[in-house]
């Protein structure tokens, strides 16, 4: 395609990063990546130059449906622009290095647009999506200069106007430079802050000092002794005194900033150039000063200012606080011993095969001791919000789609959350609960905006509270004489020294009420504060509602709101403060970090103080399986007794607490960009529809084709009208506001669970991010405080005991049974009658934690040399073991080769698993065919499989090895390696008491609290042997 075809447009330059912008295209033909060498012509002041500059390219892609035809042998592709039928591919930007040929330069531009392109198409094809990018629709580039071209001096730099703005952040490209002080004054005076700073010797002051002055500009040093400002508030009359040092400051402005004539009338009144160069030599005094824009800062340290140290390094390299950084995984070589462990064992370039080098446990620093350690969990967070959205559901745009989806789900078309508090932490009534709805004229994302304004602001509250509030200790009579007669931490449990700043005894209290609660001693007691962050709760959040909220939060940090509020006339208890909502408006300053679960679900996500995490994490079930547990404890049939926090708000879910006239006014904060690409107006008008549709609207292609099915979903059909007409509702909005809050029946749910799992376990599980987590420390605290657990230390030893934990076996033994008897409806008389049975093992994992286990690190065993007299030691080894025994004092690993004769096979009705590559000449005909019906590629994978052939170098527990030689007729081959661990029933007594706590709770009708305790008890055994070698630190970029 010629060349000619190419369209290149520069468009406007955004805000602020990028100085120009550019689209290329081609008339009704897809564009490529070599069409950016149209630009060469436009950016030739750019690639002459010989300094470098940031460049960013976006991909505008077609969006194919891909679509096999099972019926035919064609393959169907179909172009949806009505789908939303394009994505924007948007790599990170990359600094283009200078060189002395501009053509060059253009070529490398291209080479590393291409790369980028590549990398972000093969992390588009995530298995199983039925989404395929297709071709280039457009390509934007956009340009803009380095630091260091950006601290070129522009034309007007001489200009003789005033210089005294505040800058209260570091421009870009100076944010990393060292030897430089930036007053943030709120006058116009940083001509005189930064004078005086110099003259008080600021180069020498801590870090921490350097900081503090700049940020308050009222450190003692800038004033006279008995002058300076009170640290808090000013007594009155107080008289502030700043201290000249020697220098005459008269002739220097105070009601504007400096200008050139001005700082050549301070020099000469101070006799000599203090400012500007050239200076004379061997000057008295010489002060270094920045210009920036128009504000002055300090350089204080002229070499560390321009070191290349902190100096911005060209791309990907400086990954890390160290500028020897691999550029692959951001690994560190400060270090002599990680350079040599990065040498040993070097990443690969694909993600998914790096391994980073282990760090053991350090003995010197007693990190091998594991116990419990009180933390900000040991109190329960003053206040959680229980939150949950609601989405349009937009119909498949043709048939392709509808063949692979029910419906698209892209917009919010509701939000409501609703908040619990503790500990004497109090919102008003009307705050514990928020409801909003997508209304016409606001932008997509105007609801998940509205949303987390309000949880923000709660969230700021609450943060103002905690750092202010501290009621004193109120002790009954009885708490205070427990807490003197108290010699032990009620948490570590070791011995109170009087006159040790770190074993004293505290009264540990409550910082809202001032109610008692145990003595502790000072290092726990210091250990637990007020959580820094709000938890957020929704109901499988991590597959569904944190993509509607990221995807809004990605909109918001790229400056998709305006964030600056108008002015409205409304009470200020019908508002937030309009200085909350200035100060929480930029949200691409809120701390904003991802932790993914895989590349489809997330664990957590945190948003500026807000933490935002998935109560799936702690109960599997359905929401409304949730509800009907803990309806069916219920006294006497009294919901609102079980329900406490809904029964609370719903009297308030009428139209009365927020008048239209409010929300119109409310919503005058928000922008309004009903243009956004790719927004279509959602129908709105469905607010006011009918509470209750036809019958055919509640049917839906996924419900199962049965008759009972059918019965079930008229049954509840007719409940809701009956509900309908007894709630008298008349919108669908009061039907839909009902039904939404009905889902924040959670915050019940879950604070039944967590005060069951607090009141057993002193232990606040949604301080966690997952419940194993809050159930690891709910043991460490009920098992280790008399005897701590020690971890492994030696990384030969973690490497063999991490082998030999194994997963799931990788086999179907029967592929195919079908009962037959006659309580079935296609029960077949001529046919043998067979049954299929469920059967499952009662508490096998917490059964297994009651025998001893390994408590110690481990011990390497100095095995002989030659396999004879290994093969003696394991004789006698084994002859001092009874597999069936429940009190040994020490246990084995062996790593040995072992099989099984051949005449035994037939007698085994189950073989040892073995992990084994599986490959196609090992497969049956059964299995082949169904490989060949699918497409399967059988690359023979690593899989764990039944095995009665040779194991080699397996990691055997003695125990087990003794059961399969006597019972299996196993064979020992060769032994390579043992390890010896002495053991305890550290974990019985903990096991044992949840065991029967469980049982009684389910006896007395609480199955809520019975479900904790029997997931407290189960999740152990995973946590203990959870391998977090392939987790991996991922960032989330908006742009």
């Amino acid at each position: 395609m010629a060349a000619a075809n190419v369209q290149v447009v520069e468009l406007a330059p955004r805000e602020m990063i990028w100085a120009r912008e550019f689209k290329i295209s081609r008339q009704n033909a897809p564009a490529t990546v070599d069409d950016l060498v149209e630009l060469r012509s436009p950016l030739t002041p750019h690639l002459t130059t010989q300094l470098p500059f940031w460049a960013k390219v976006s991909f505008k892609m077609t969006i194919v449906i891909h679509n096999p035809n099972p019926w035919g042998d064609e393959e169907v592709e179909d172009v949806l622009p009505a789908y939303g039928g394009y994505d924007l591919l948007q790599p990170a930007p990359w600094k283009v290095s200078p060189n002395g040929d501009p053509d060059r330069r253009m070529a490398a531009m291209i080479s590393a647009a291409r790369q980028k392109l590549e990398i972000h198409l093969e992390r588009a094809r995530f298995r199983g999506s039925r989404d395929i990018i297709g071709h280039i629709e457009a390509i934007y580039l956009l340009v803009a200069p380095s630091g260091e071209m950006a601290r070129l001096p522009g034309p007007a730099v001489a200009e003789d106007r005033p210089v005294g703005a505040k800058i209260h952040e570091m421009p870009e490209g100076l944010g990393n430079k060292r030897g430089v002080w930036n007053p943030q004054n709120e006058d116009t005076q940083c001509f005189q802050w930064c004078v005086r700073a110099h003259m008080a010797g600021i180069e020498s002051w801590s870090s921490n000092d350097r900081k503090k002055a700049a940020k308050k500009v009222r450190d003692r040093r800038f004033y006279l002794d008995g002058y300076a400002p009170a640290p808090n508030r000013p007594a009155k009359g107080a008289q502030v005194r700043l201290n000249d040092f020697g220098l005459d400051f008269s002739t220097l402005p105070t009601d504007r900033g400096v200008v050139w004539t001005d700082i050549d009338a301070f020099e000469a009144a101070n006799h000599g150039k203090m400012v500007r160069g050239p200076t004379v030599e061997d000057a008295p005094i010489q002060i270094l000063l920045l210009r920036v824009v128009n504000h002055f800062m300090l350089i204080f340290n002229f070499n560390n200012f321009c070191s290349n140290r902190s100096a911005e390094l060209d791309g990907s390299r400086r990954l890390t606080t160290q500028v020897f950084a691999c550029h692959r995984c951001g690994g560190s070589f400060k270090s002599a011993e990680t350079l040599v462990a990065r040498q040993e064992k070097p990443c690969s370039r694909d993600p998914a095969k790096r391994f980073s080098p282990i760090r053991m446990p350090n003995v010197s620093k007693n990190e091998h001791r594991l116990r419990y350690k009180a933390g900000n969990s040991a109190e329960l967070a003053p206040l959680v919000l229980f939150a949950d959205l609601e989405t349009w559901t937009e119909e498949a745009p043709n048939v392709q789609v509808q063949e692979i989806s029910h419906g698209i789900q892209r917009n919010v078309a509701s939000a409501a959350f609703m908040a619990v508090t503790r500990n004497g932490f109090e919102v008003d009534q009307a705050d514990k609960i928020f409801v909003t709805h997508a209304e016409i004229g606001e932008h997509r994302f105007a609801v998940v905006e509205r949303f987390l304004r309000k949880s923000l602001a709660l969230a700021k509250s609450y943060k103002a509270w905690a750092e202010q509030t501290n009621v004193m200790a109120k002790p009954t009579d009885l708490q205070w004489r427990h807490h003197q007669e108290a010699v032990r931490c009620e948490r570590c449990n070791i011995a109170f020294r009087e006159g040790d700043s770190r074993r004293m005894k505290v009264c540990h209290h409550r910082h809202g009420t001032g109610e008692y609660l145990e003595a502790l001693c000072a290092t726990c007691n210091k250990g637990i504060r007020q959580p820094p962050c709000v938890p957020v709760f929704f109901h499988n959040g991590g597959s569904f509602d944190f993509g509607f909220l990221i995807r809004a939060i990605a909109y918001l940090r790229g400056g998709g709101s305006t964030g600056q509020p108008q002015e409205v006339m409304v009470e200020d208890e019908q508002l937030p403060a309009t200085e909350d909502l200035d100060e929480e408006a930029d949200f691409s300053k809120l701390t904003f970090q991802v932790l993914f679960k895989s590349g489809e679900k997330l664990l957590q996500f945190r948003f500026g103080n807000l933490v935002f995490r998935d109560s799936m994490n702690f109960y599997k079930q359905g929401l409304g399986d949730l509800i009907s547990e803990l309806k069916k404890t219920a006294p006497q049939g009294n919901a609102s007794a079980v329900f406490p926090h809904v029964a609370l708000t719903h009297p308030d879910l009428n139209e009365d607490r927020l008048t239209e006239e409010r929300r119109r006014r409310l919503w005058l904060h928000f922008a309004s960009d009903k243009d956004a690409e790719g927004w279509r107006d959602c129908p709105m008008e469905v607010w006011q529809a009918a509470p209750v549709w036809s019958r055919q609207c509640y049917d839906s292609k996924l419900d199962p084709d049965t008759q009972q099915a059918r019965r079930k979903k008229d049954e509840a059909y007719q409940l809701l009208v009956e509900t309908a007409a007894i709630m008298g509702w008349r919108t669908f909005r009061e039907m839909h506001d009902a039904y939404l809050v009905m889902d924040l029946a959670l915050s019940d749910v879950m604070e039944a669970f967590r005060g069951a799992f607090f009141r057993r376990f002193r232990v606040d599980a949604l301080q966690y991010i997952t419940l194993p987590g809050a159930a690891f420390d709910a043991m460490l605290l009920k098992s280790t405080v008399h005897r701590p657990i020690n971890l492994i230390v030696e990384e030969e030893i973690y490497r063999v005991v991490r082998r030999s934990v194994m997963g799931g076996l990788s086999c179907i033994f029967q592929p195919y049974a079908k009962a037959n008897h006659p309580g079935l409806d296609d029960f077949d008389s001529r046919q043998p009658q067979s049954y299929i049975l469920p059967l499952d093992v009662n508490s096998m994992y917490p059964g297994l934690m009651t025998h001893p286990l390994p408590c110690d690190s481990g011990e390497m065993i100095a095995l002989p040399q030659s396999q004879e007299e290994r093969f003696a030691w394991l004789e006698a080894m084994l002859d001092g073991i009874d597999f069936q025994a429940r009190d040994e004092e020490e246990c084995y690993l062996v790593v040995i080769d072992f099989d099984f004769p051949a005449e035994y096979h037939d007698q085994l009705d189950w073989a040892p698993p073995a992990r084994m590559k599986v490959t196609k000449d090992m497969l049956g005909e059964h299995s082949l065919r169904i490989a060949a019906e699918n497409g399967c590629d059988l690359r023979g994978s690593e899989k764990l499989v039944p095995y009665l052939g040779r194991h080699i170098e397996e990691d055997v527990d003695a125990k087990r090895l003794q059961f399969m030689q006597e019972v299996m007729r196993a064979r020992v081959r060769k032994i390579h390696a043992a390890i010896k661990f002495r053991c305890s029933k550290a974990l019985a007594p903990w096991m044992q008491w949840c065991y029967d706590e469980r049982i009684r709770l389910k006896k007395a009708g609480h199955p809520i609290e019975a479900e904790a305790v029997k997931l407290a008890m189960n999740s152990i055994y995973g946590k203990l042997i959870q391998n977090v070698e392939g987790y991996r630190s991922a960032g989330v970029h908006t742009d």
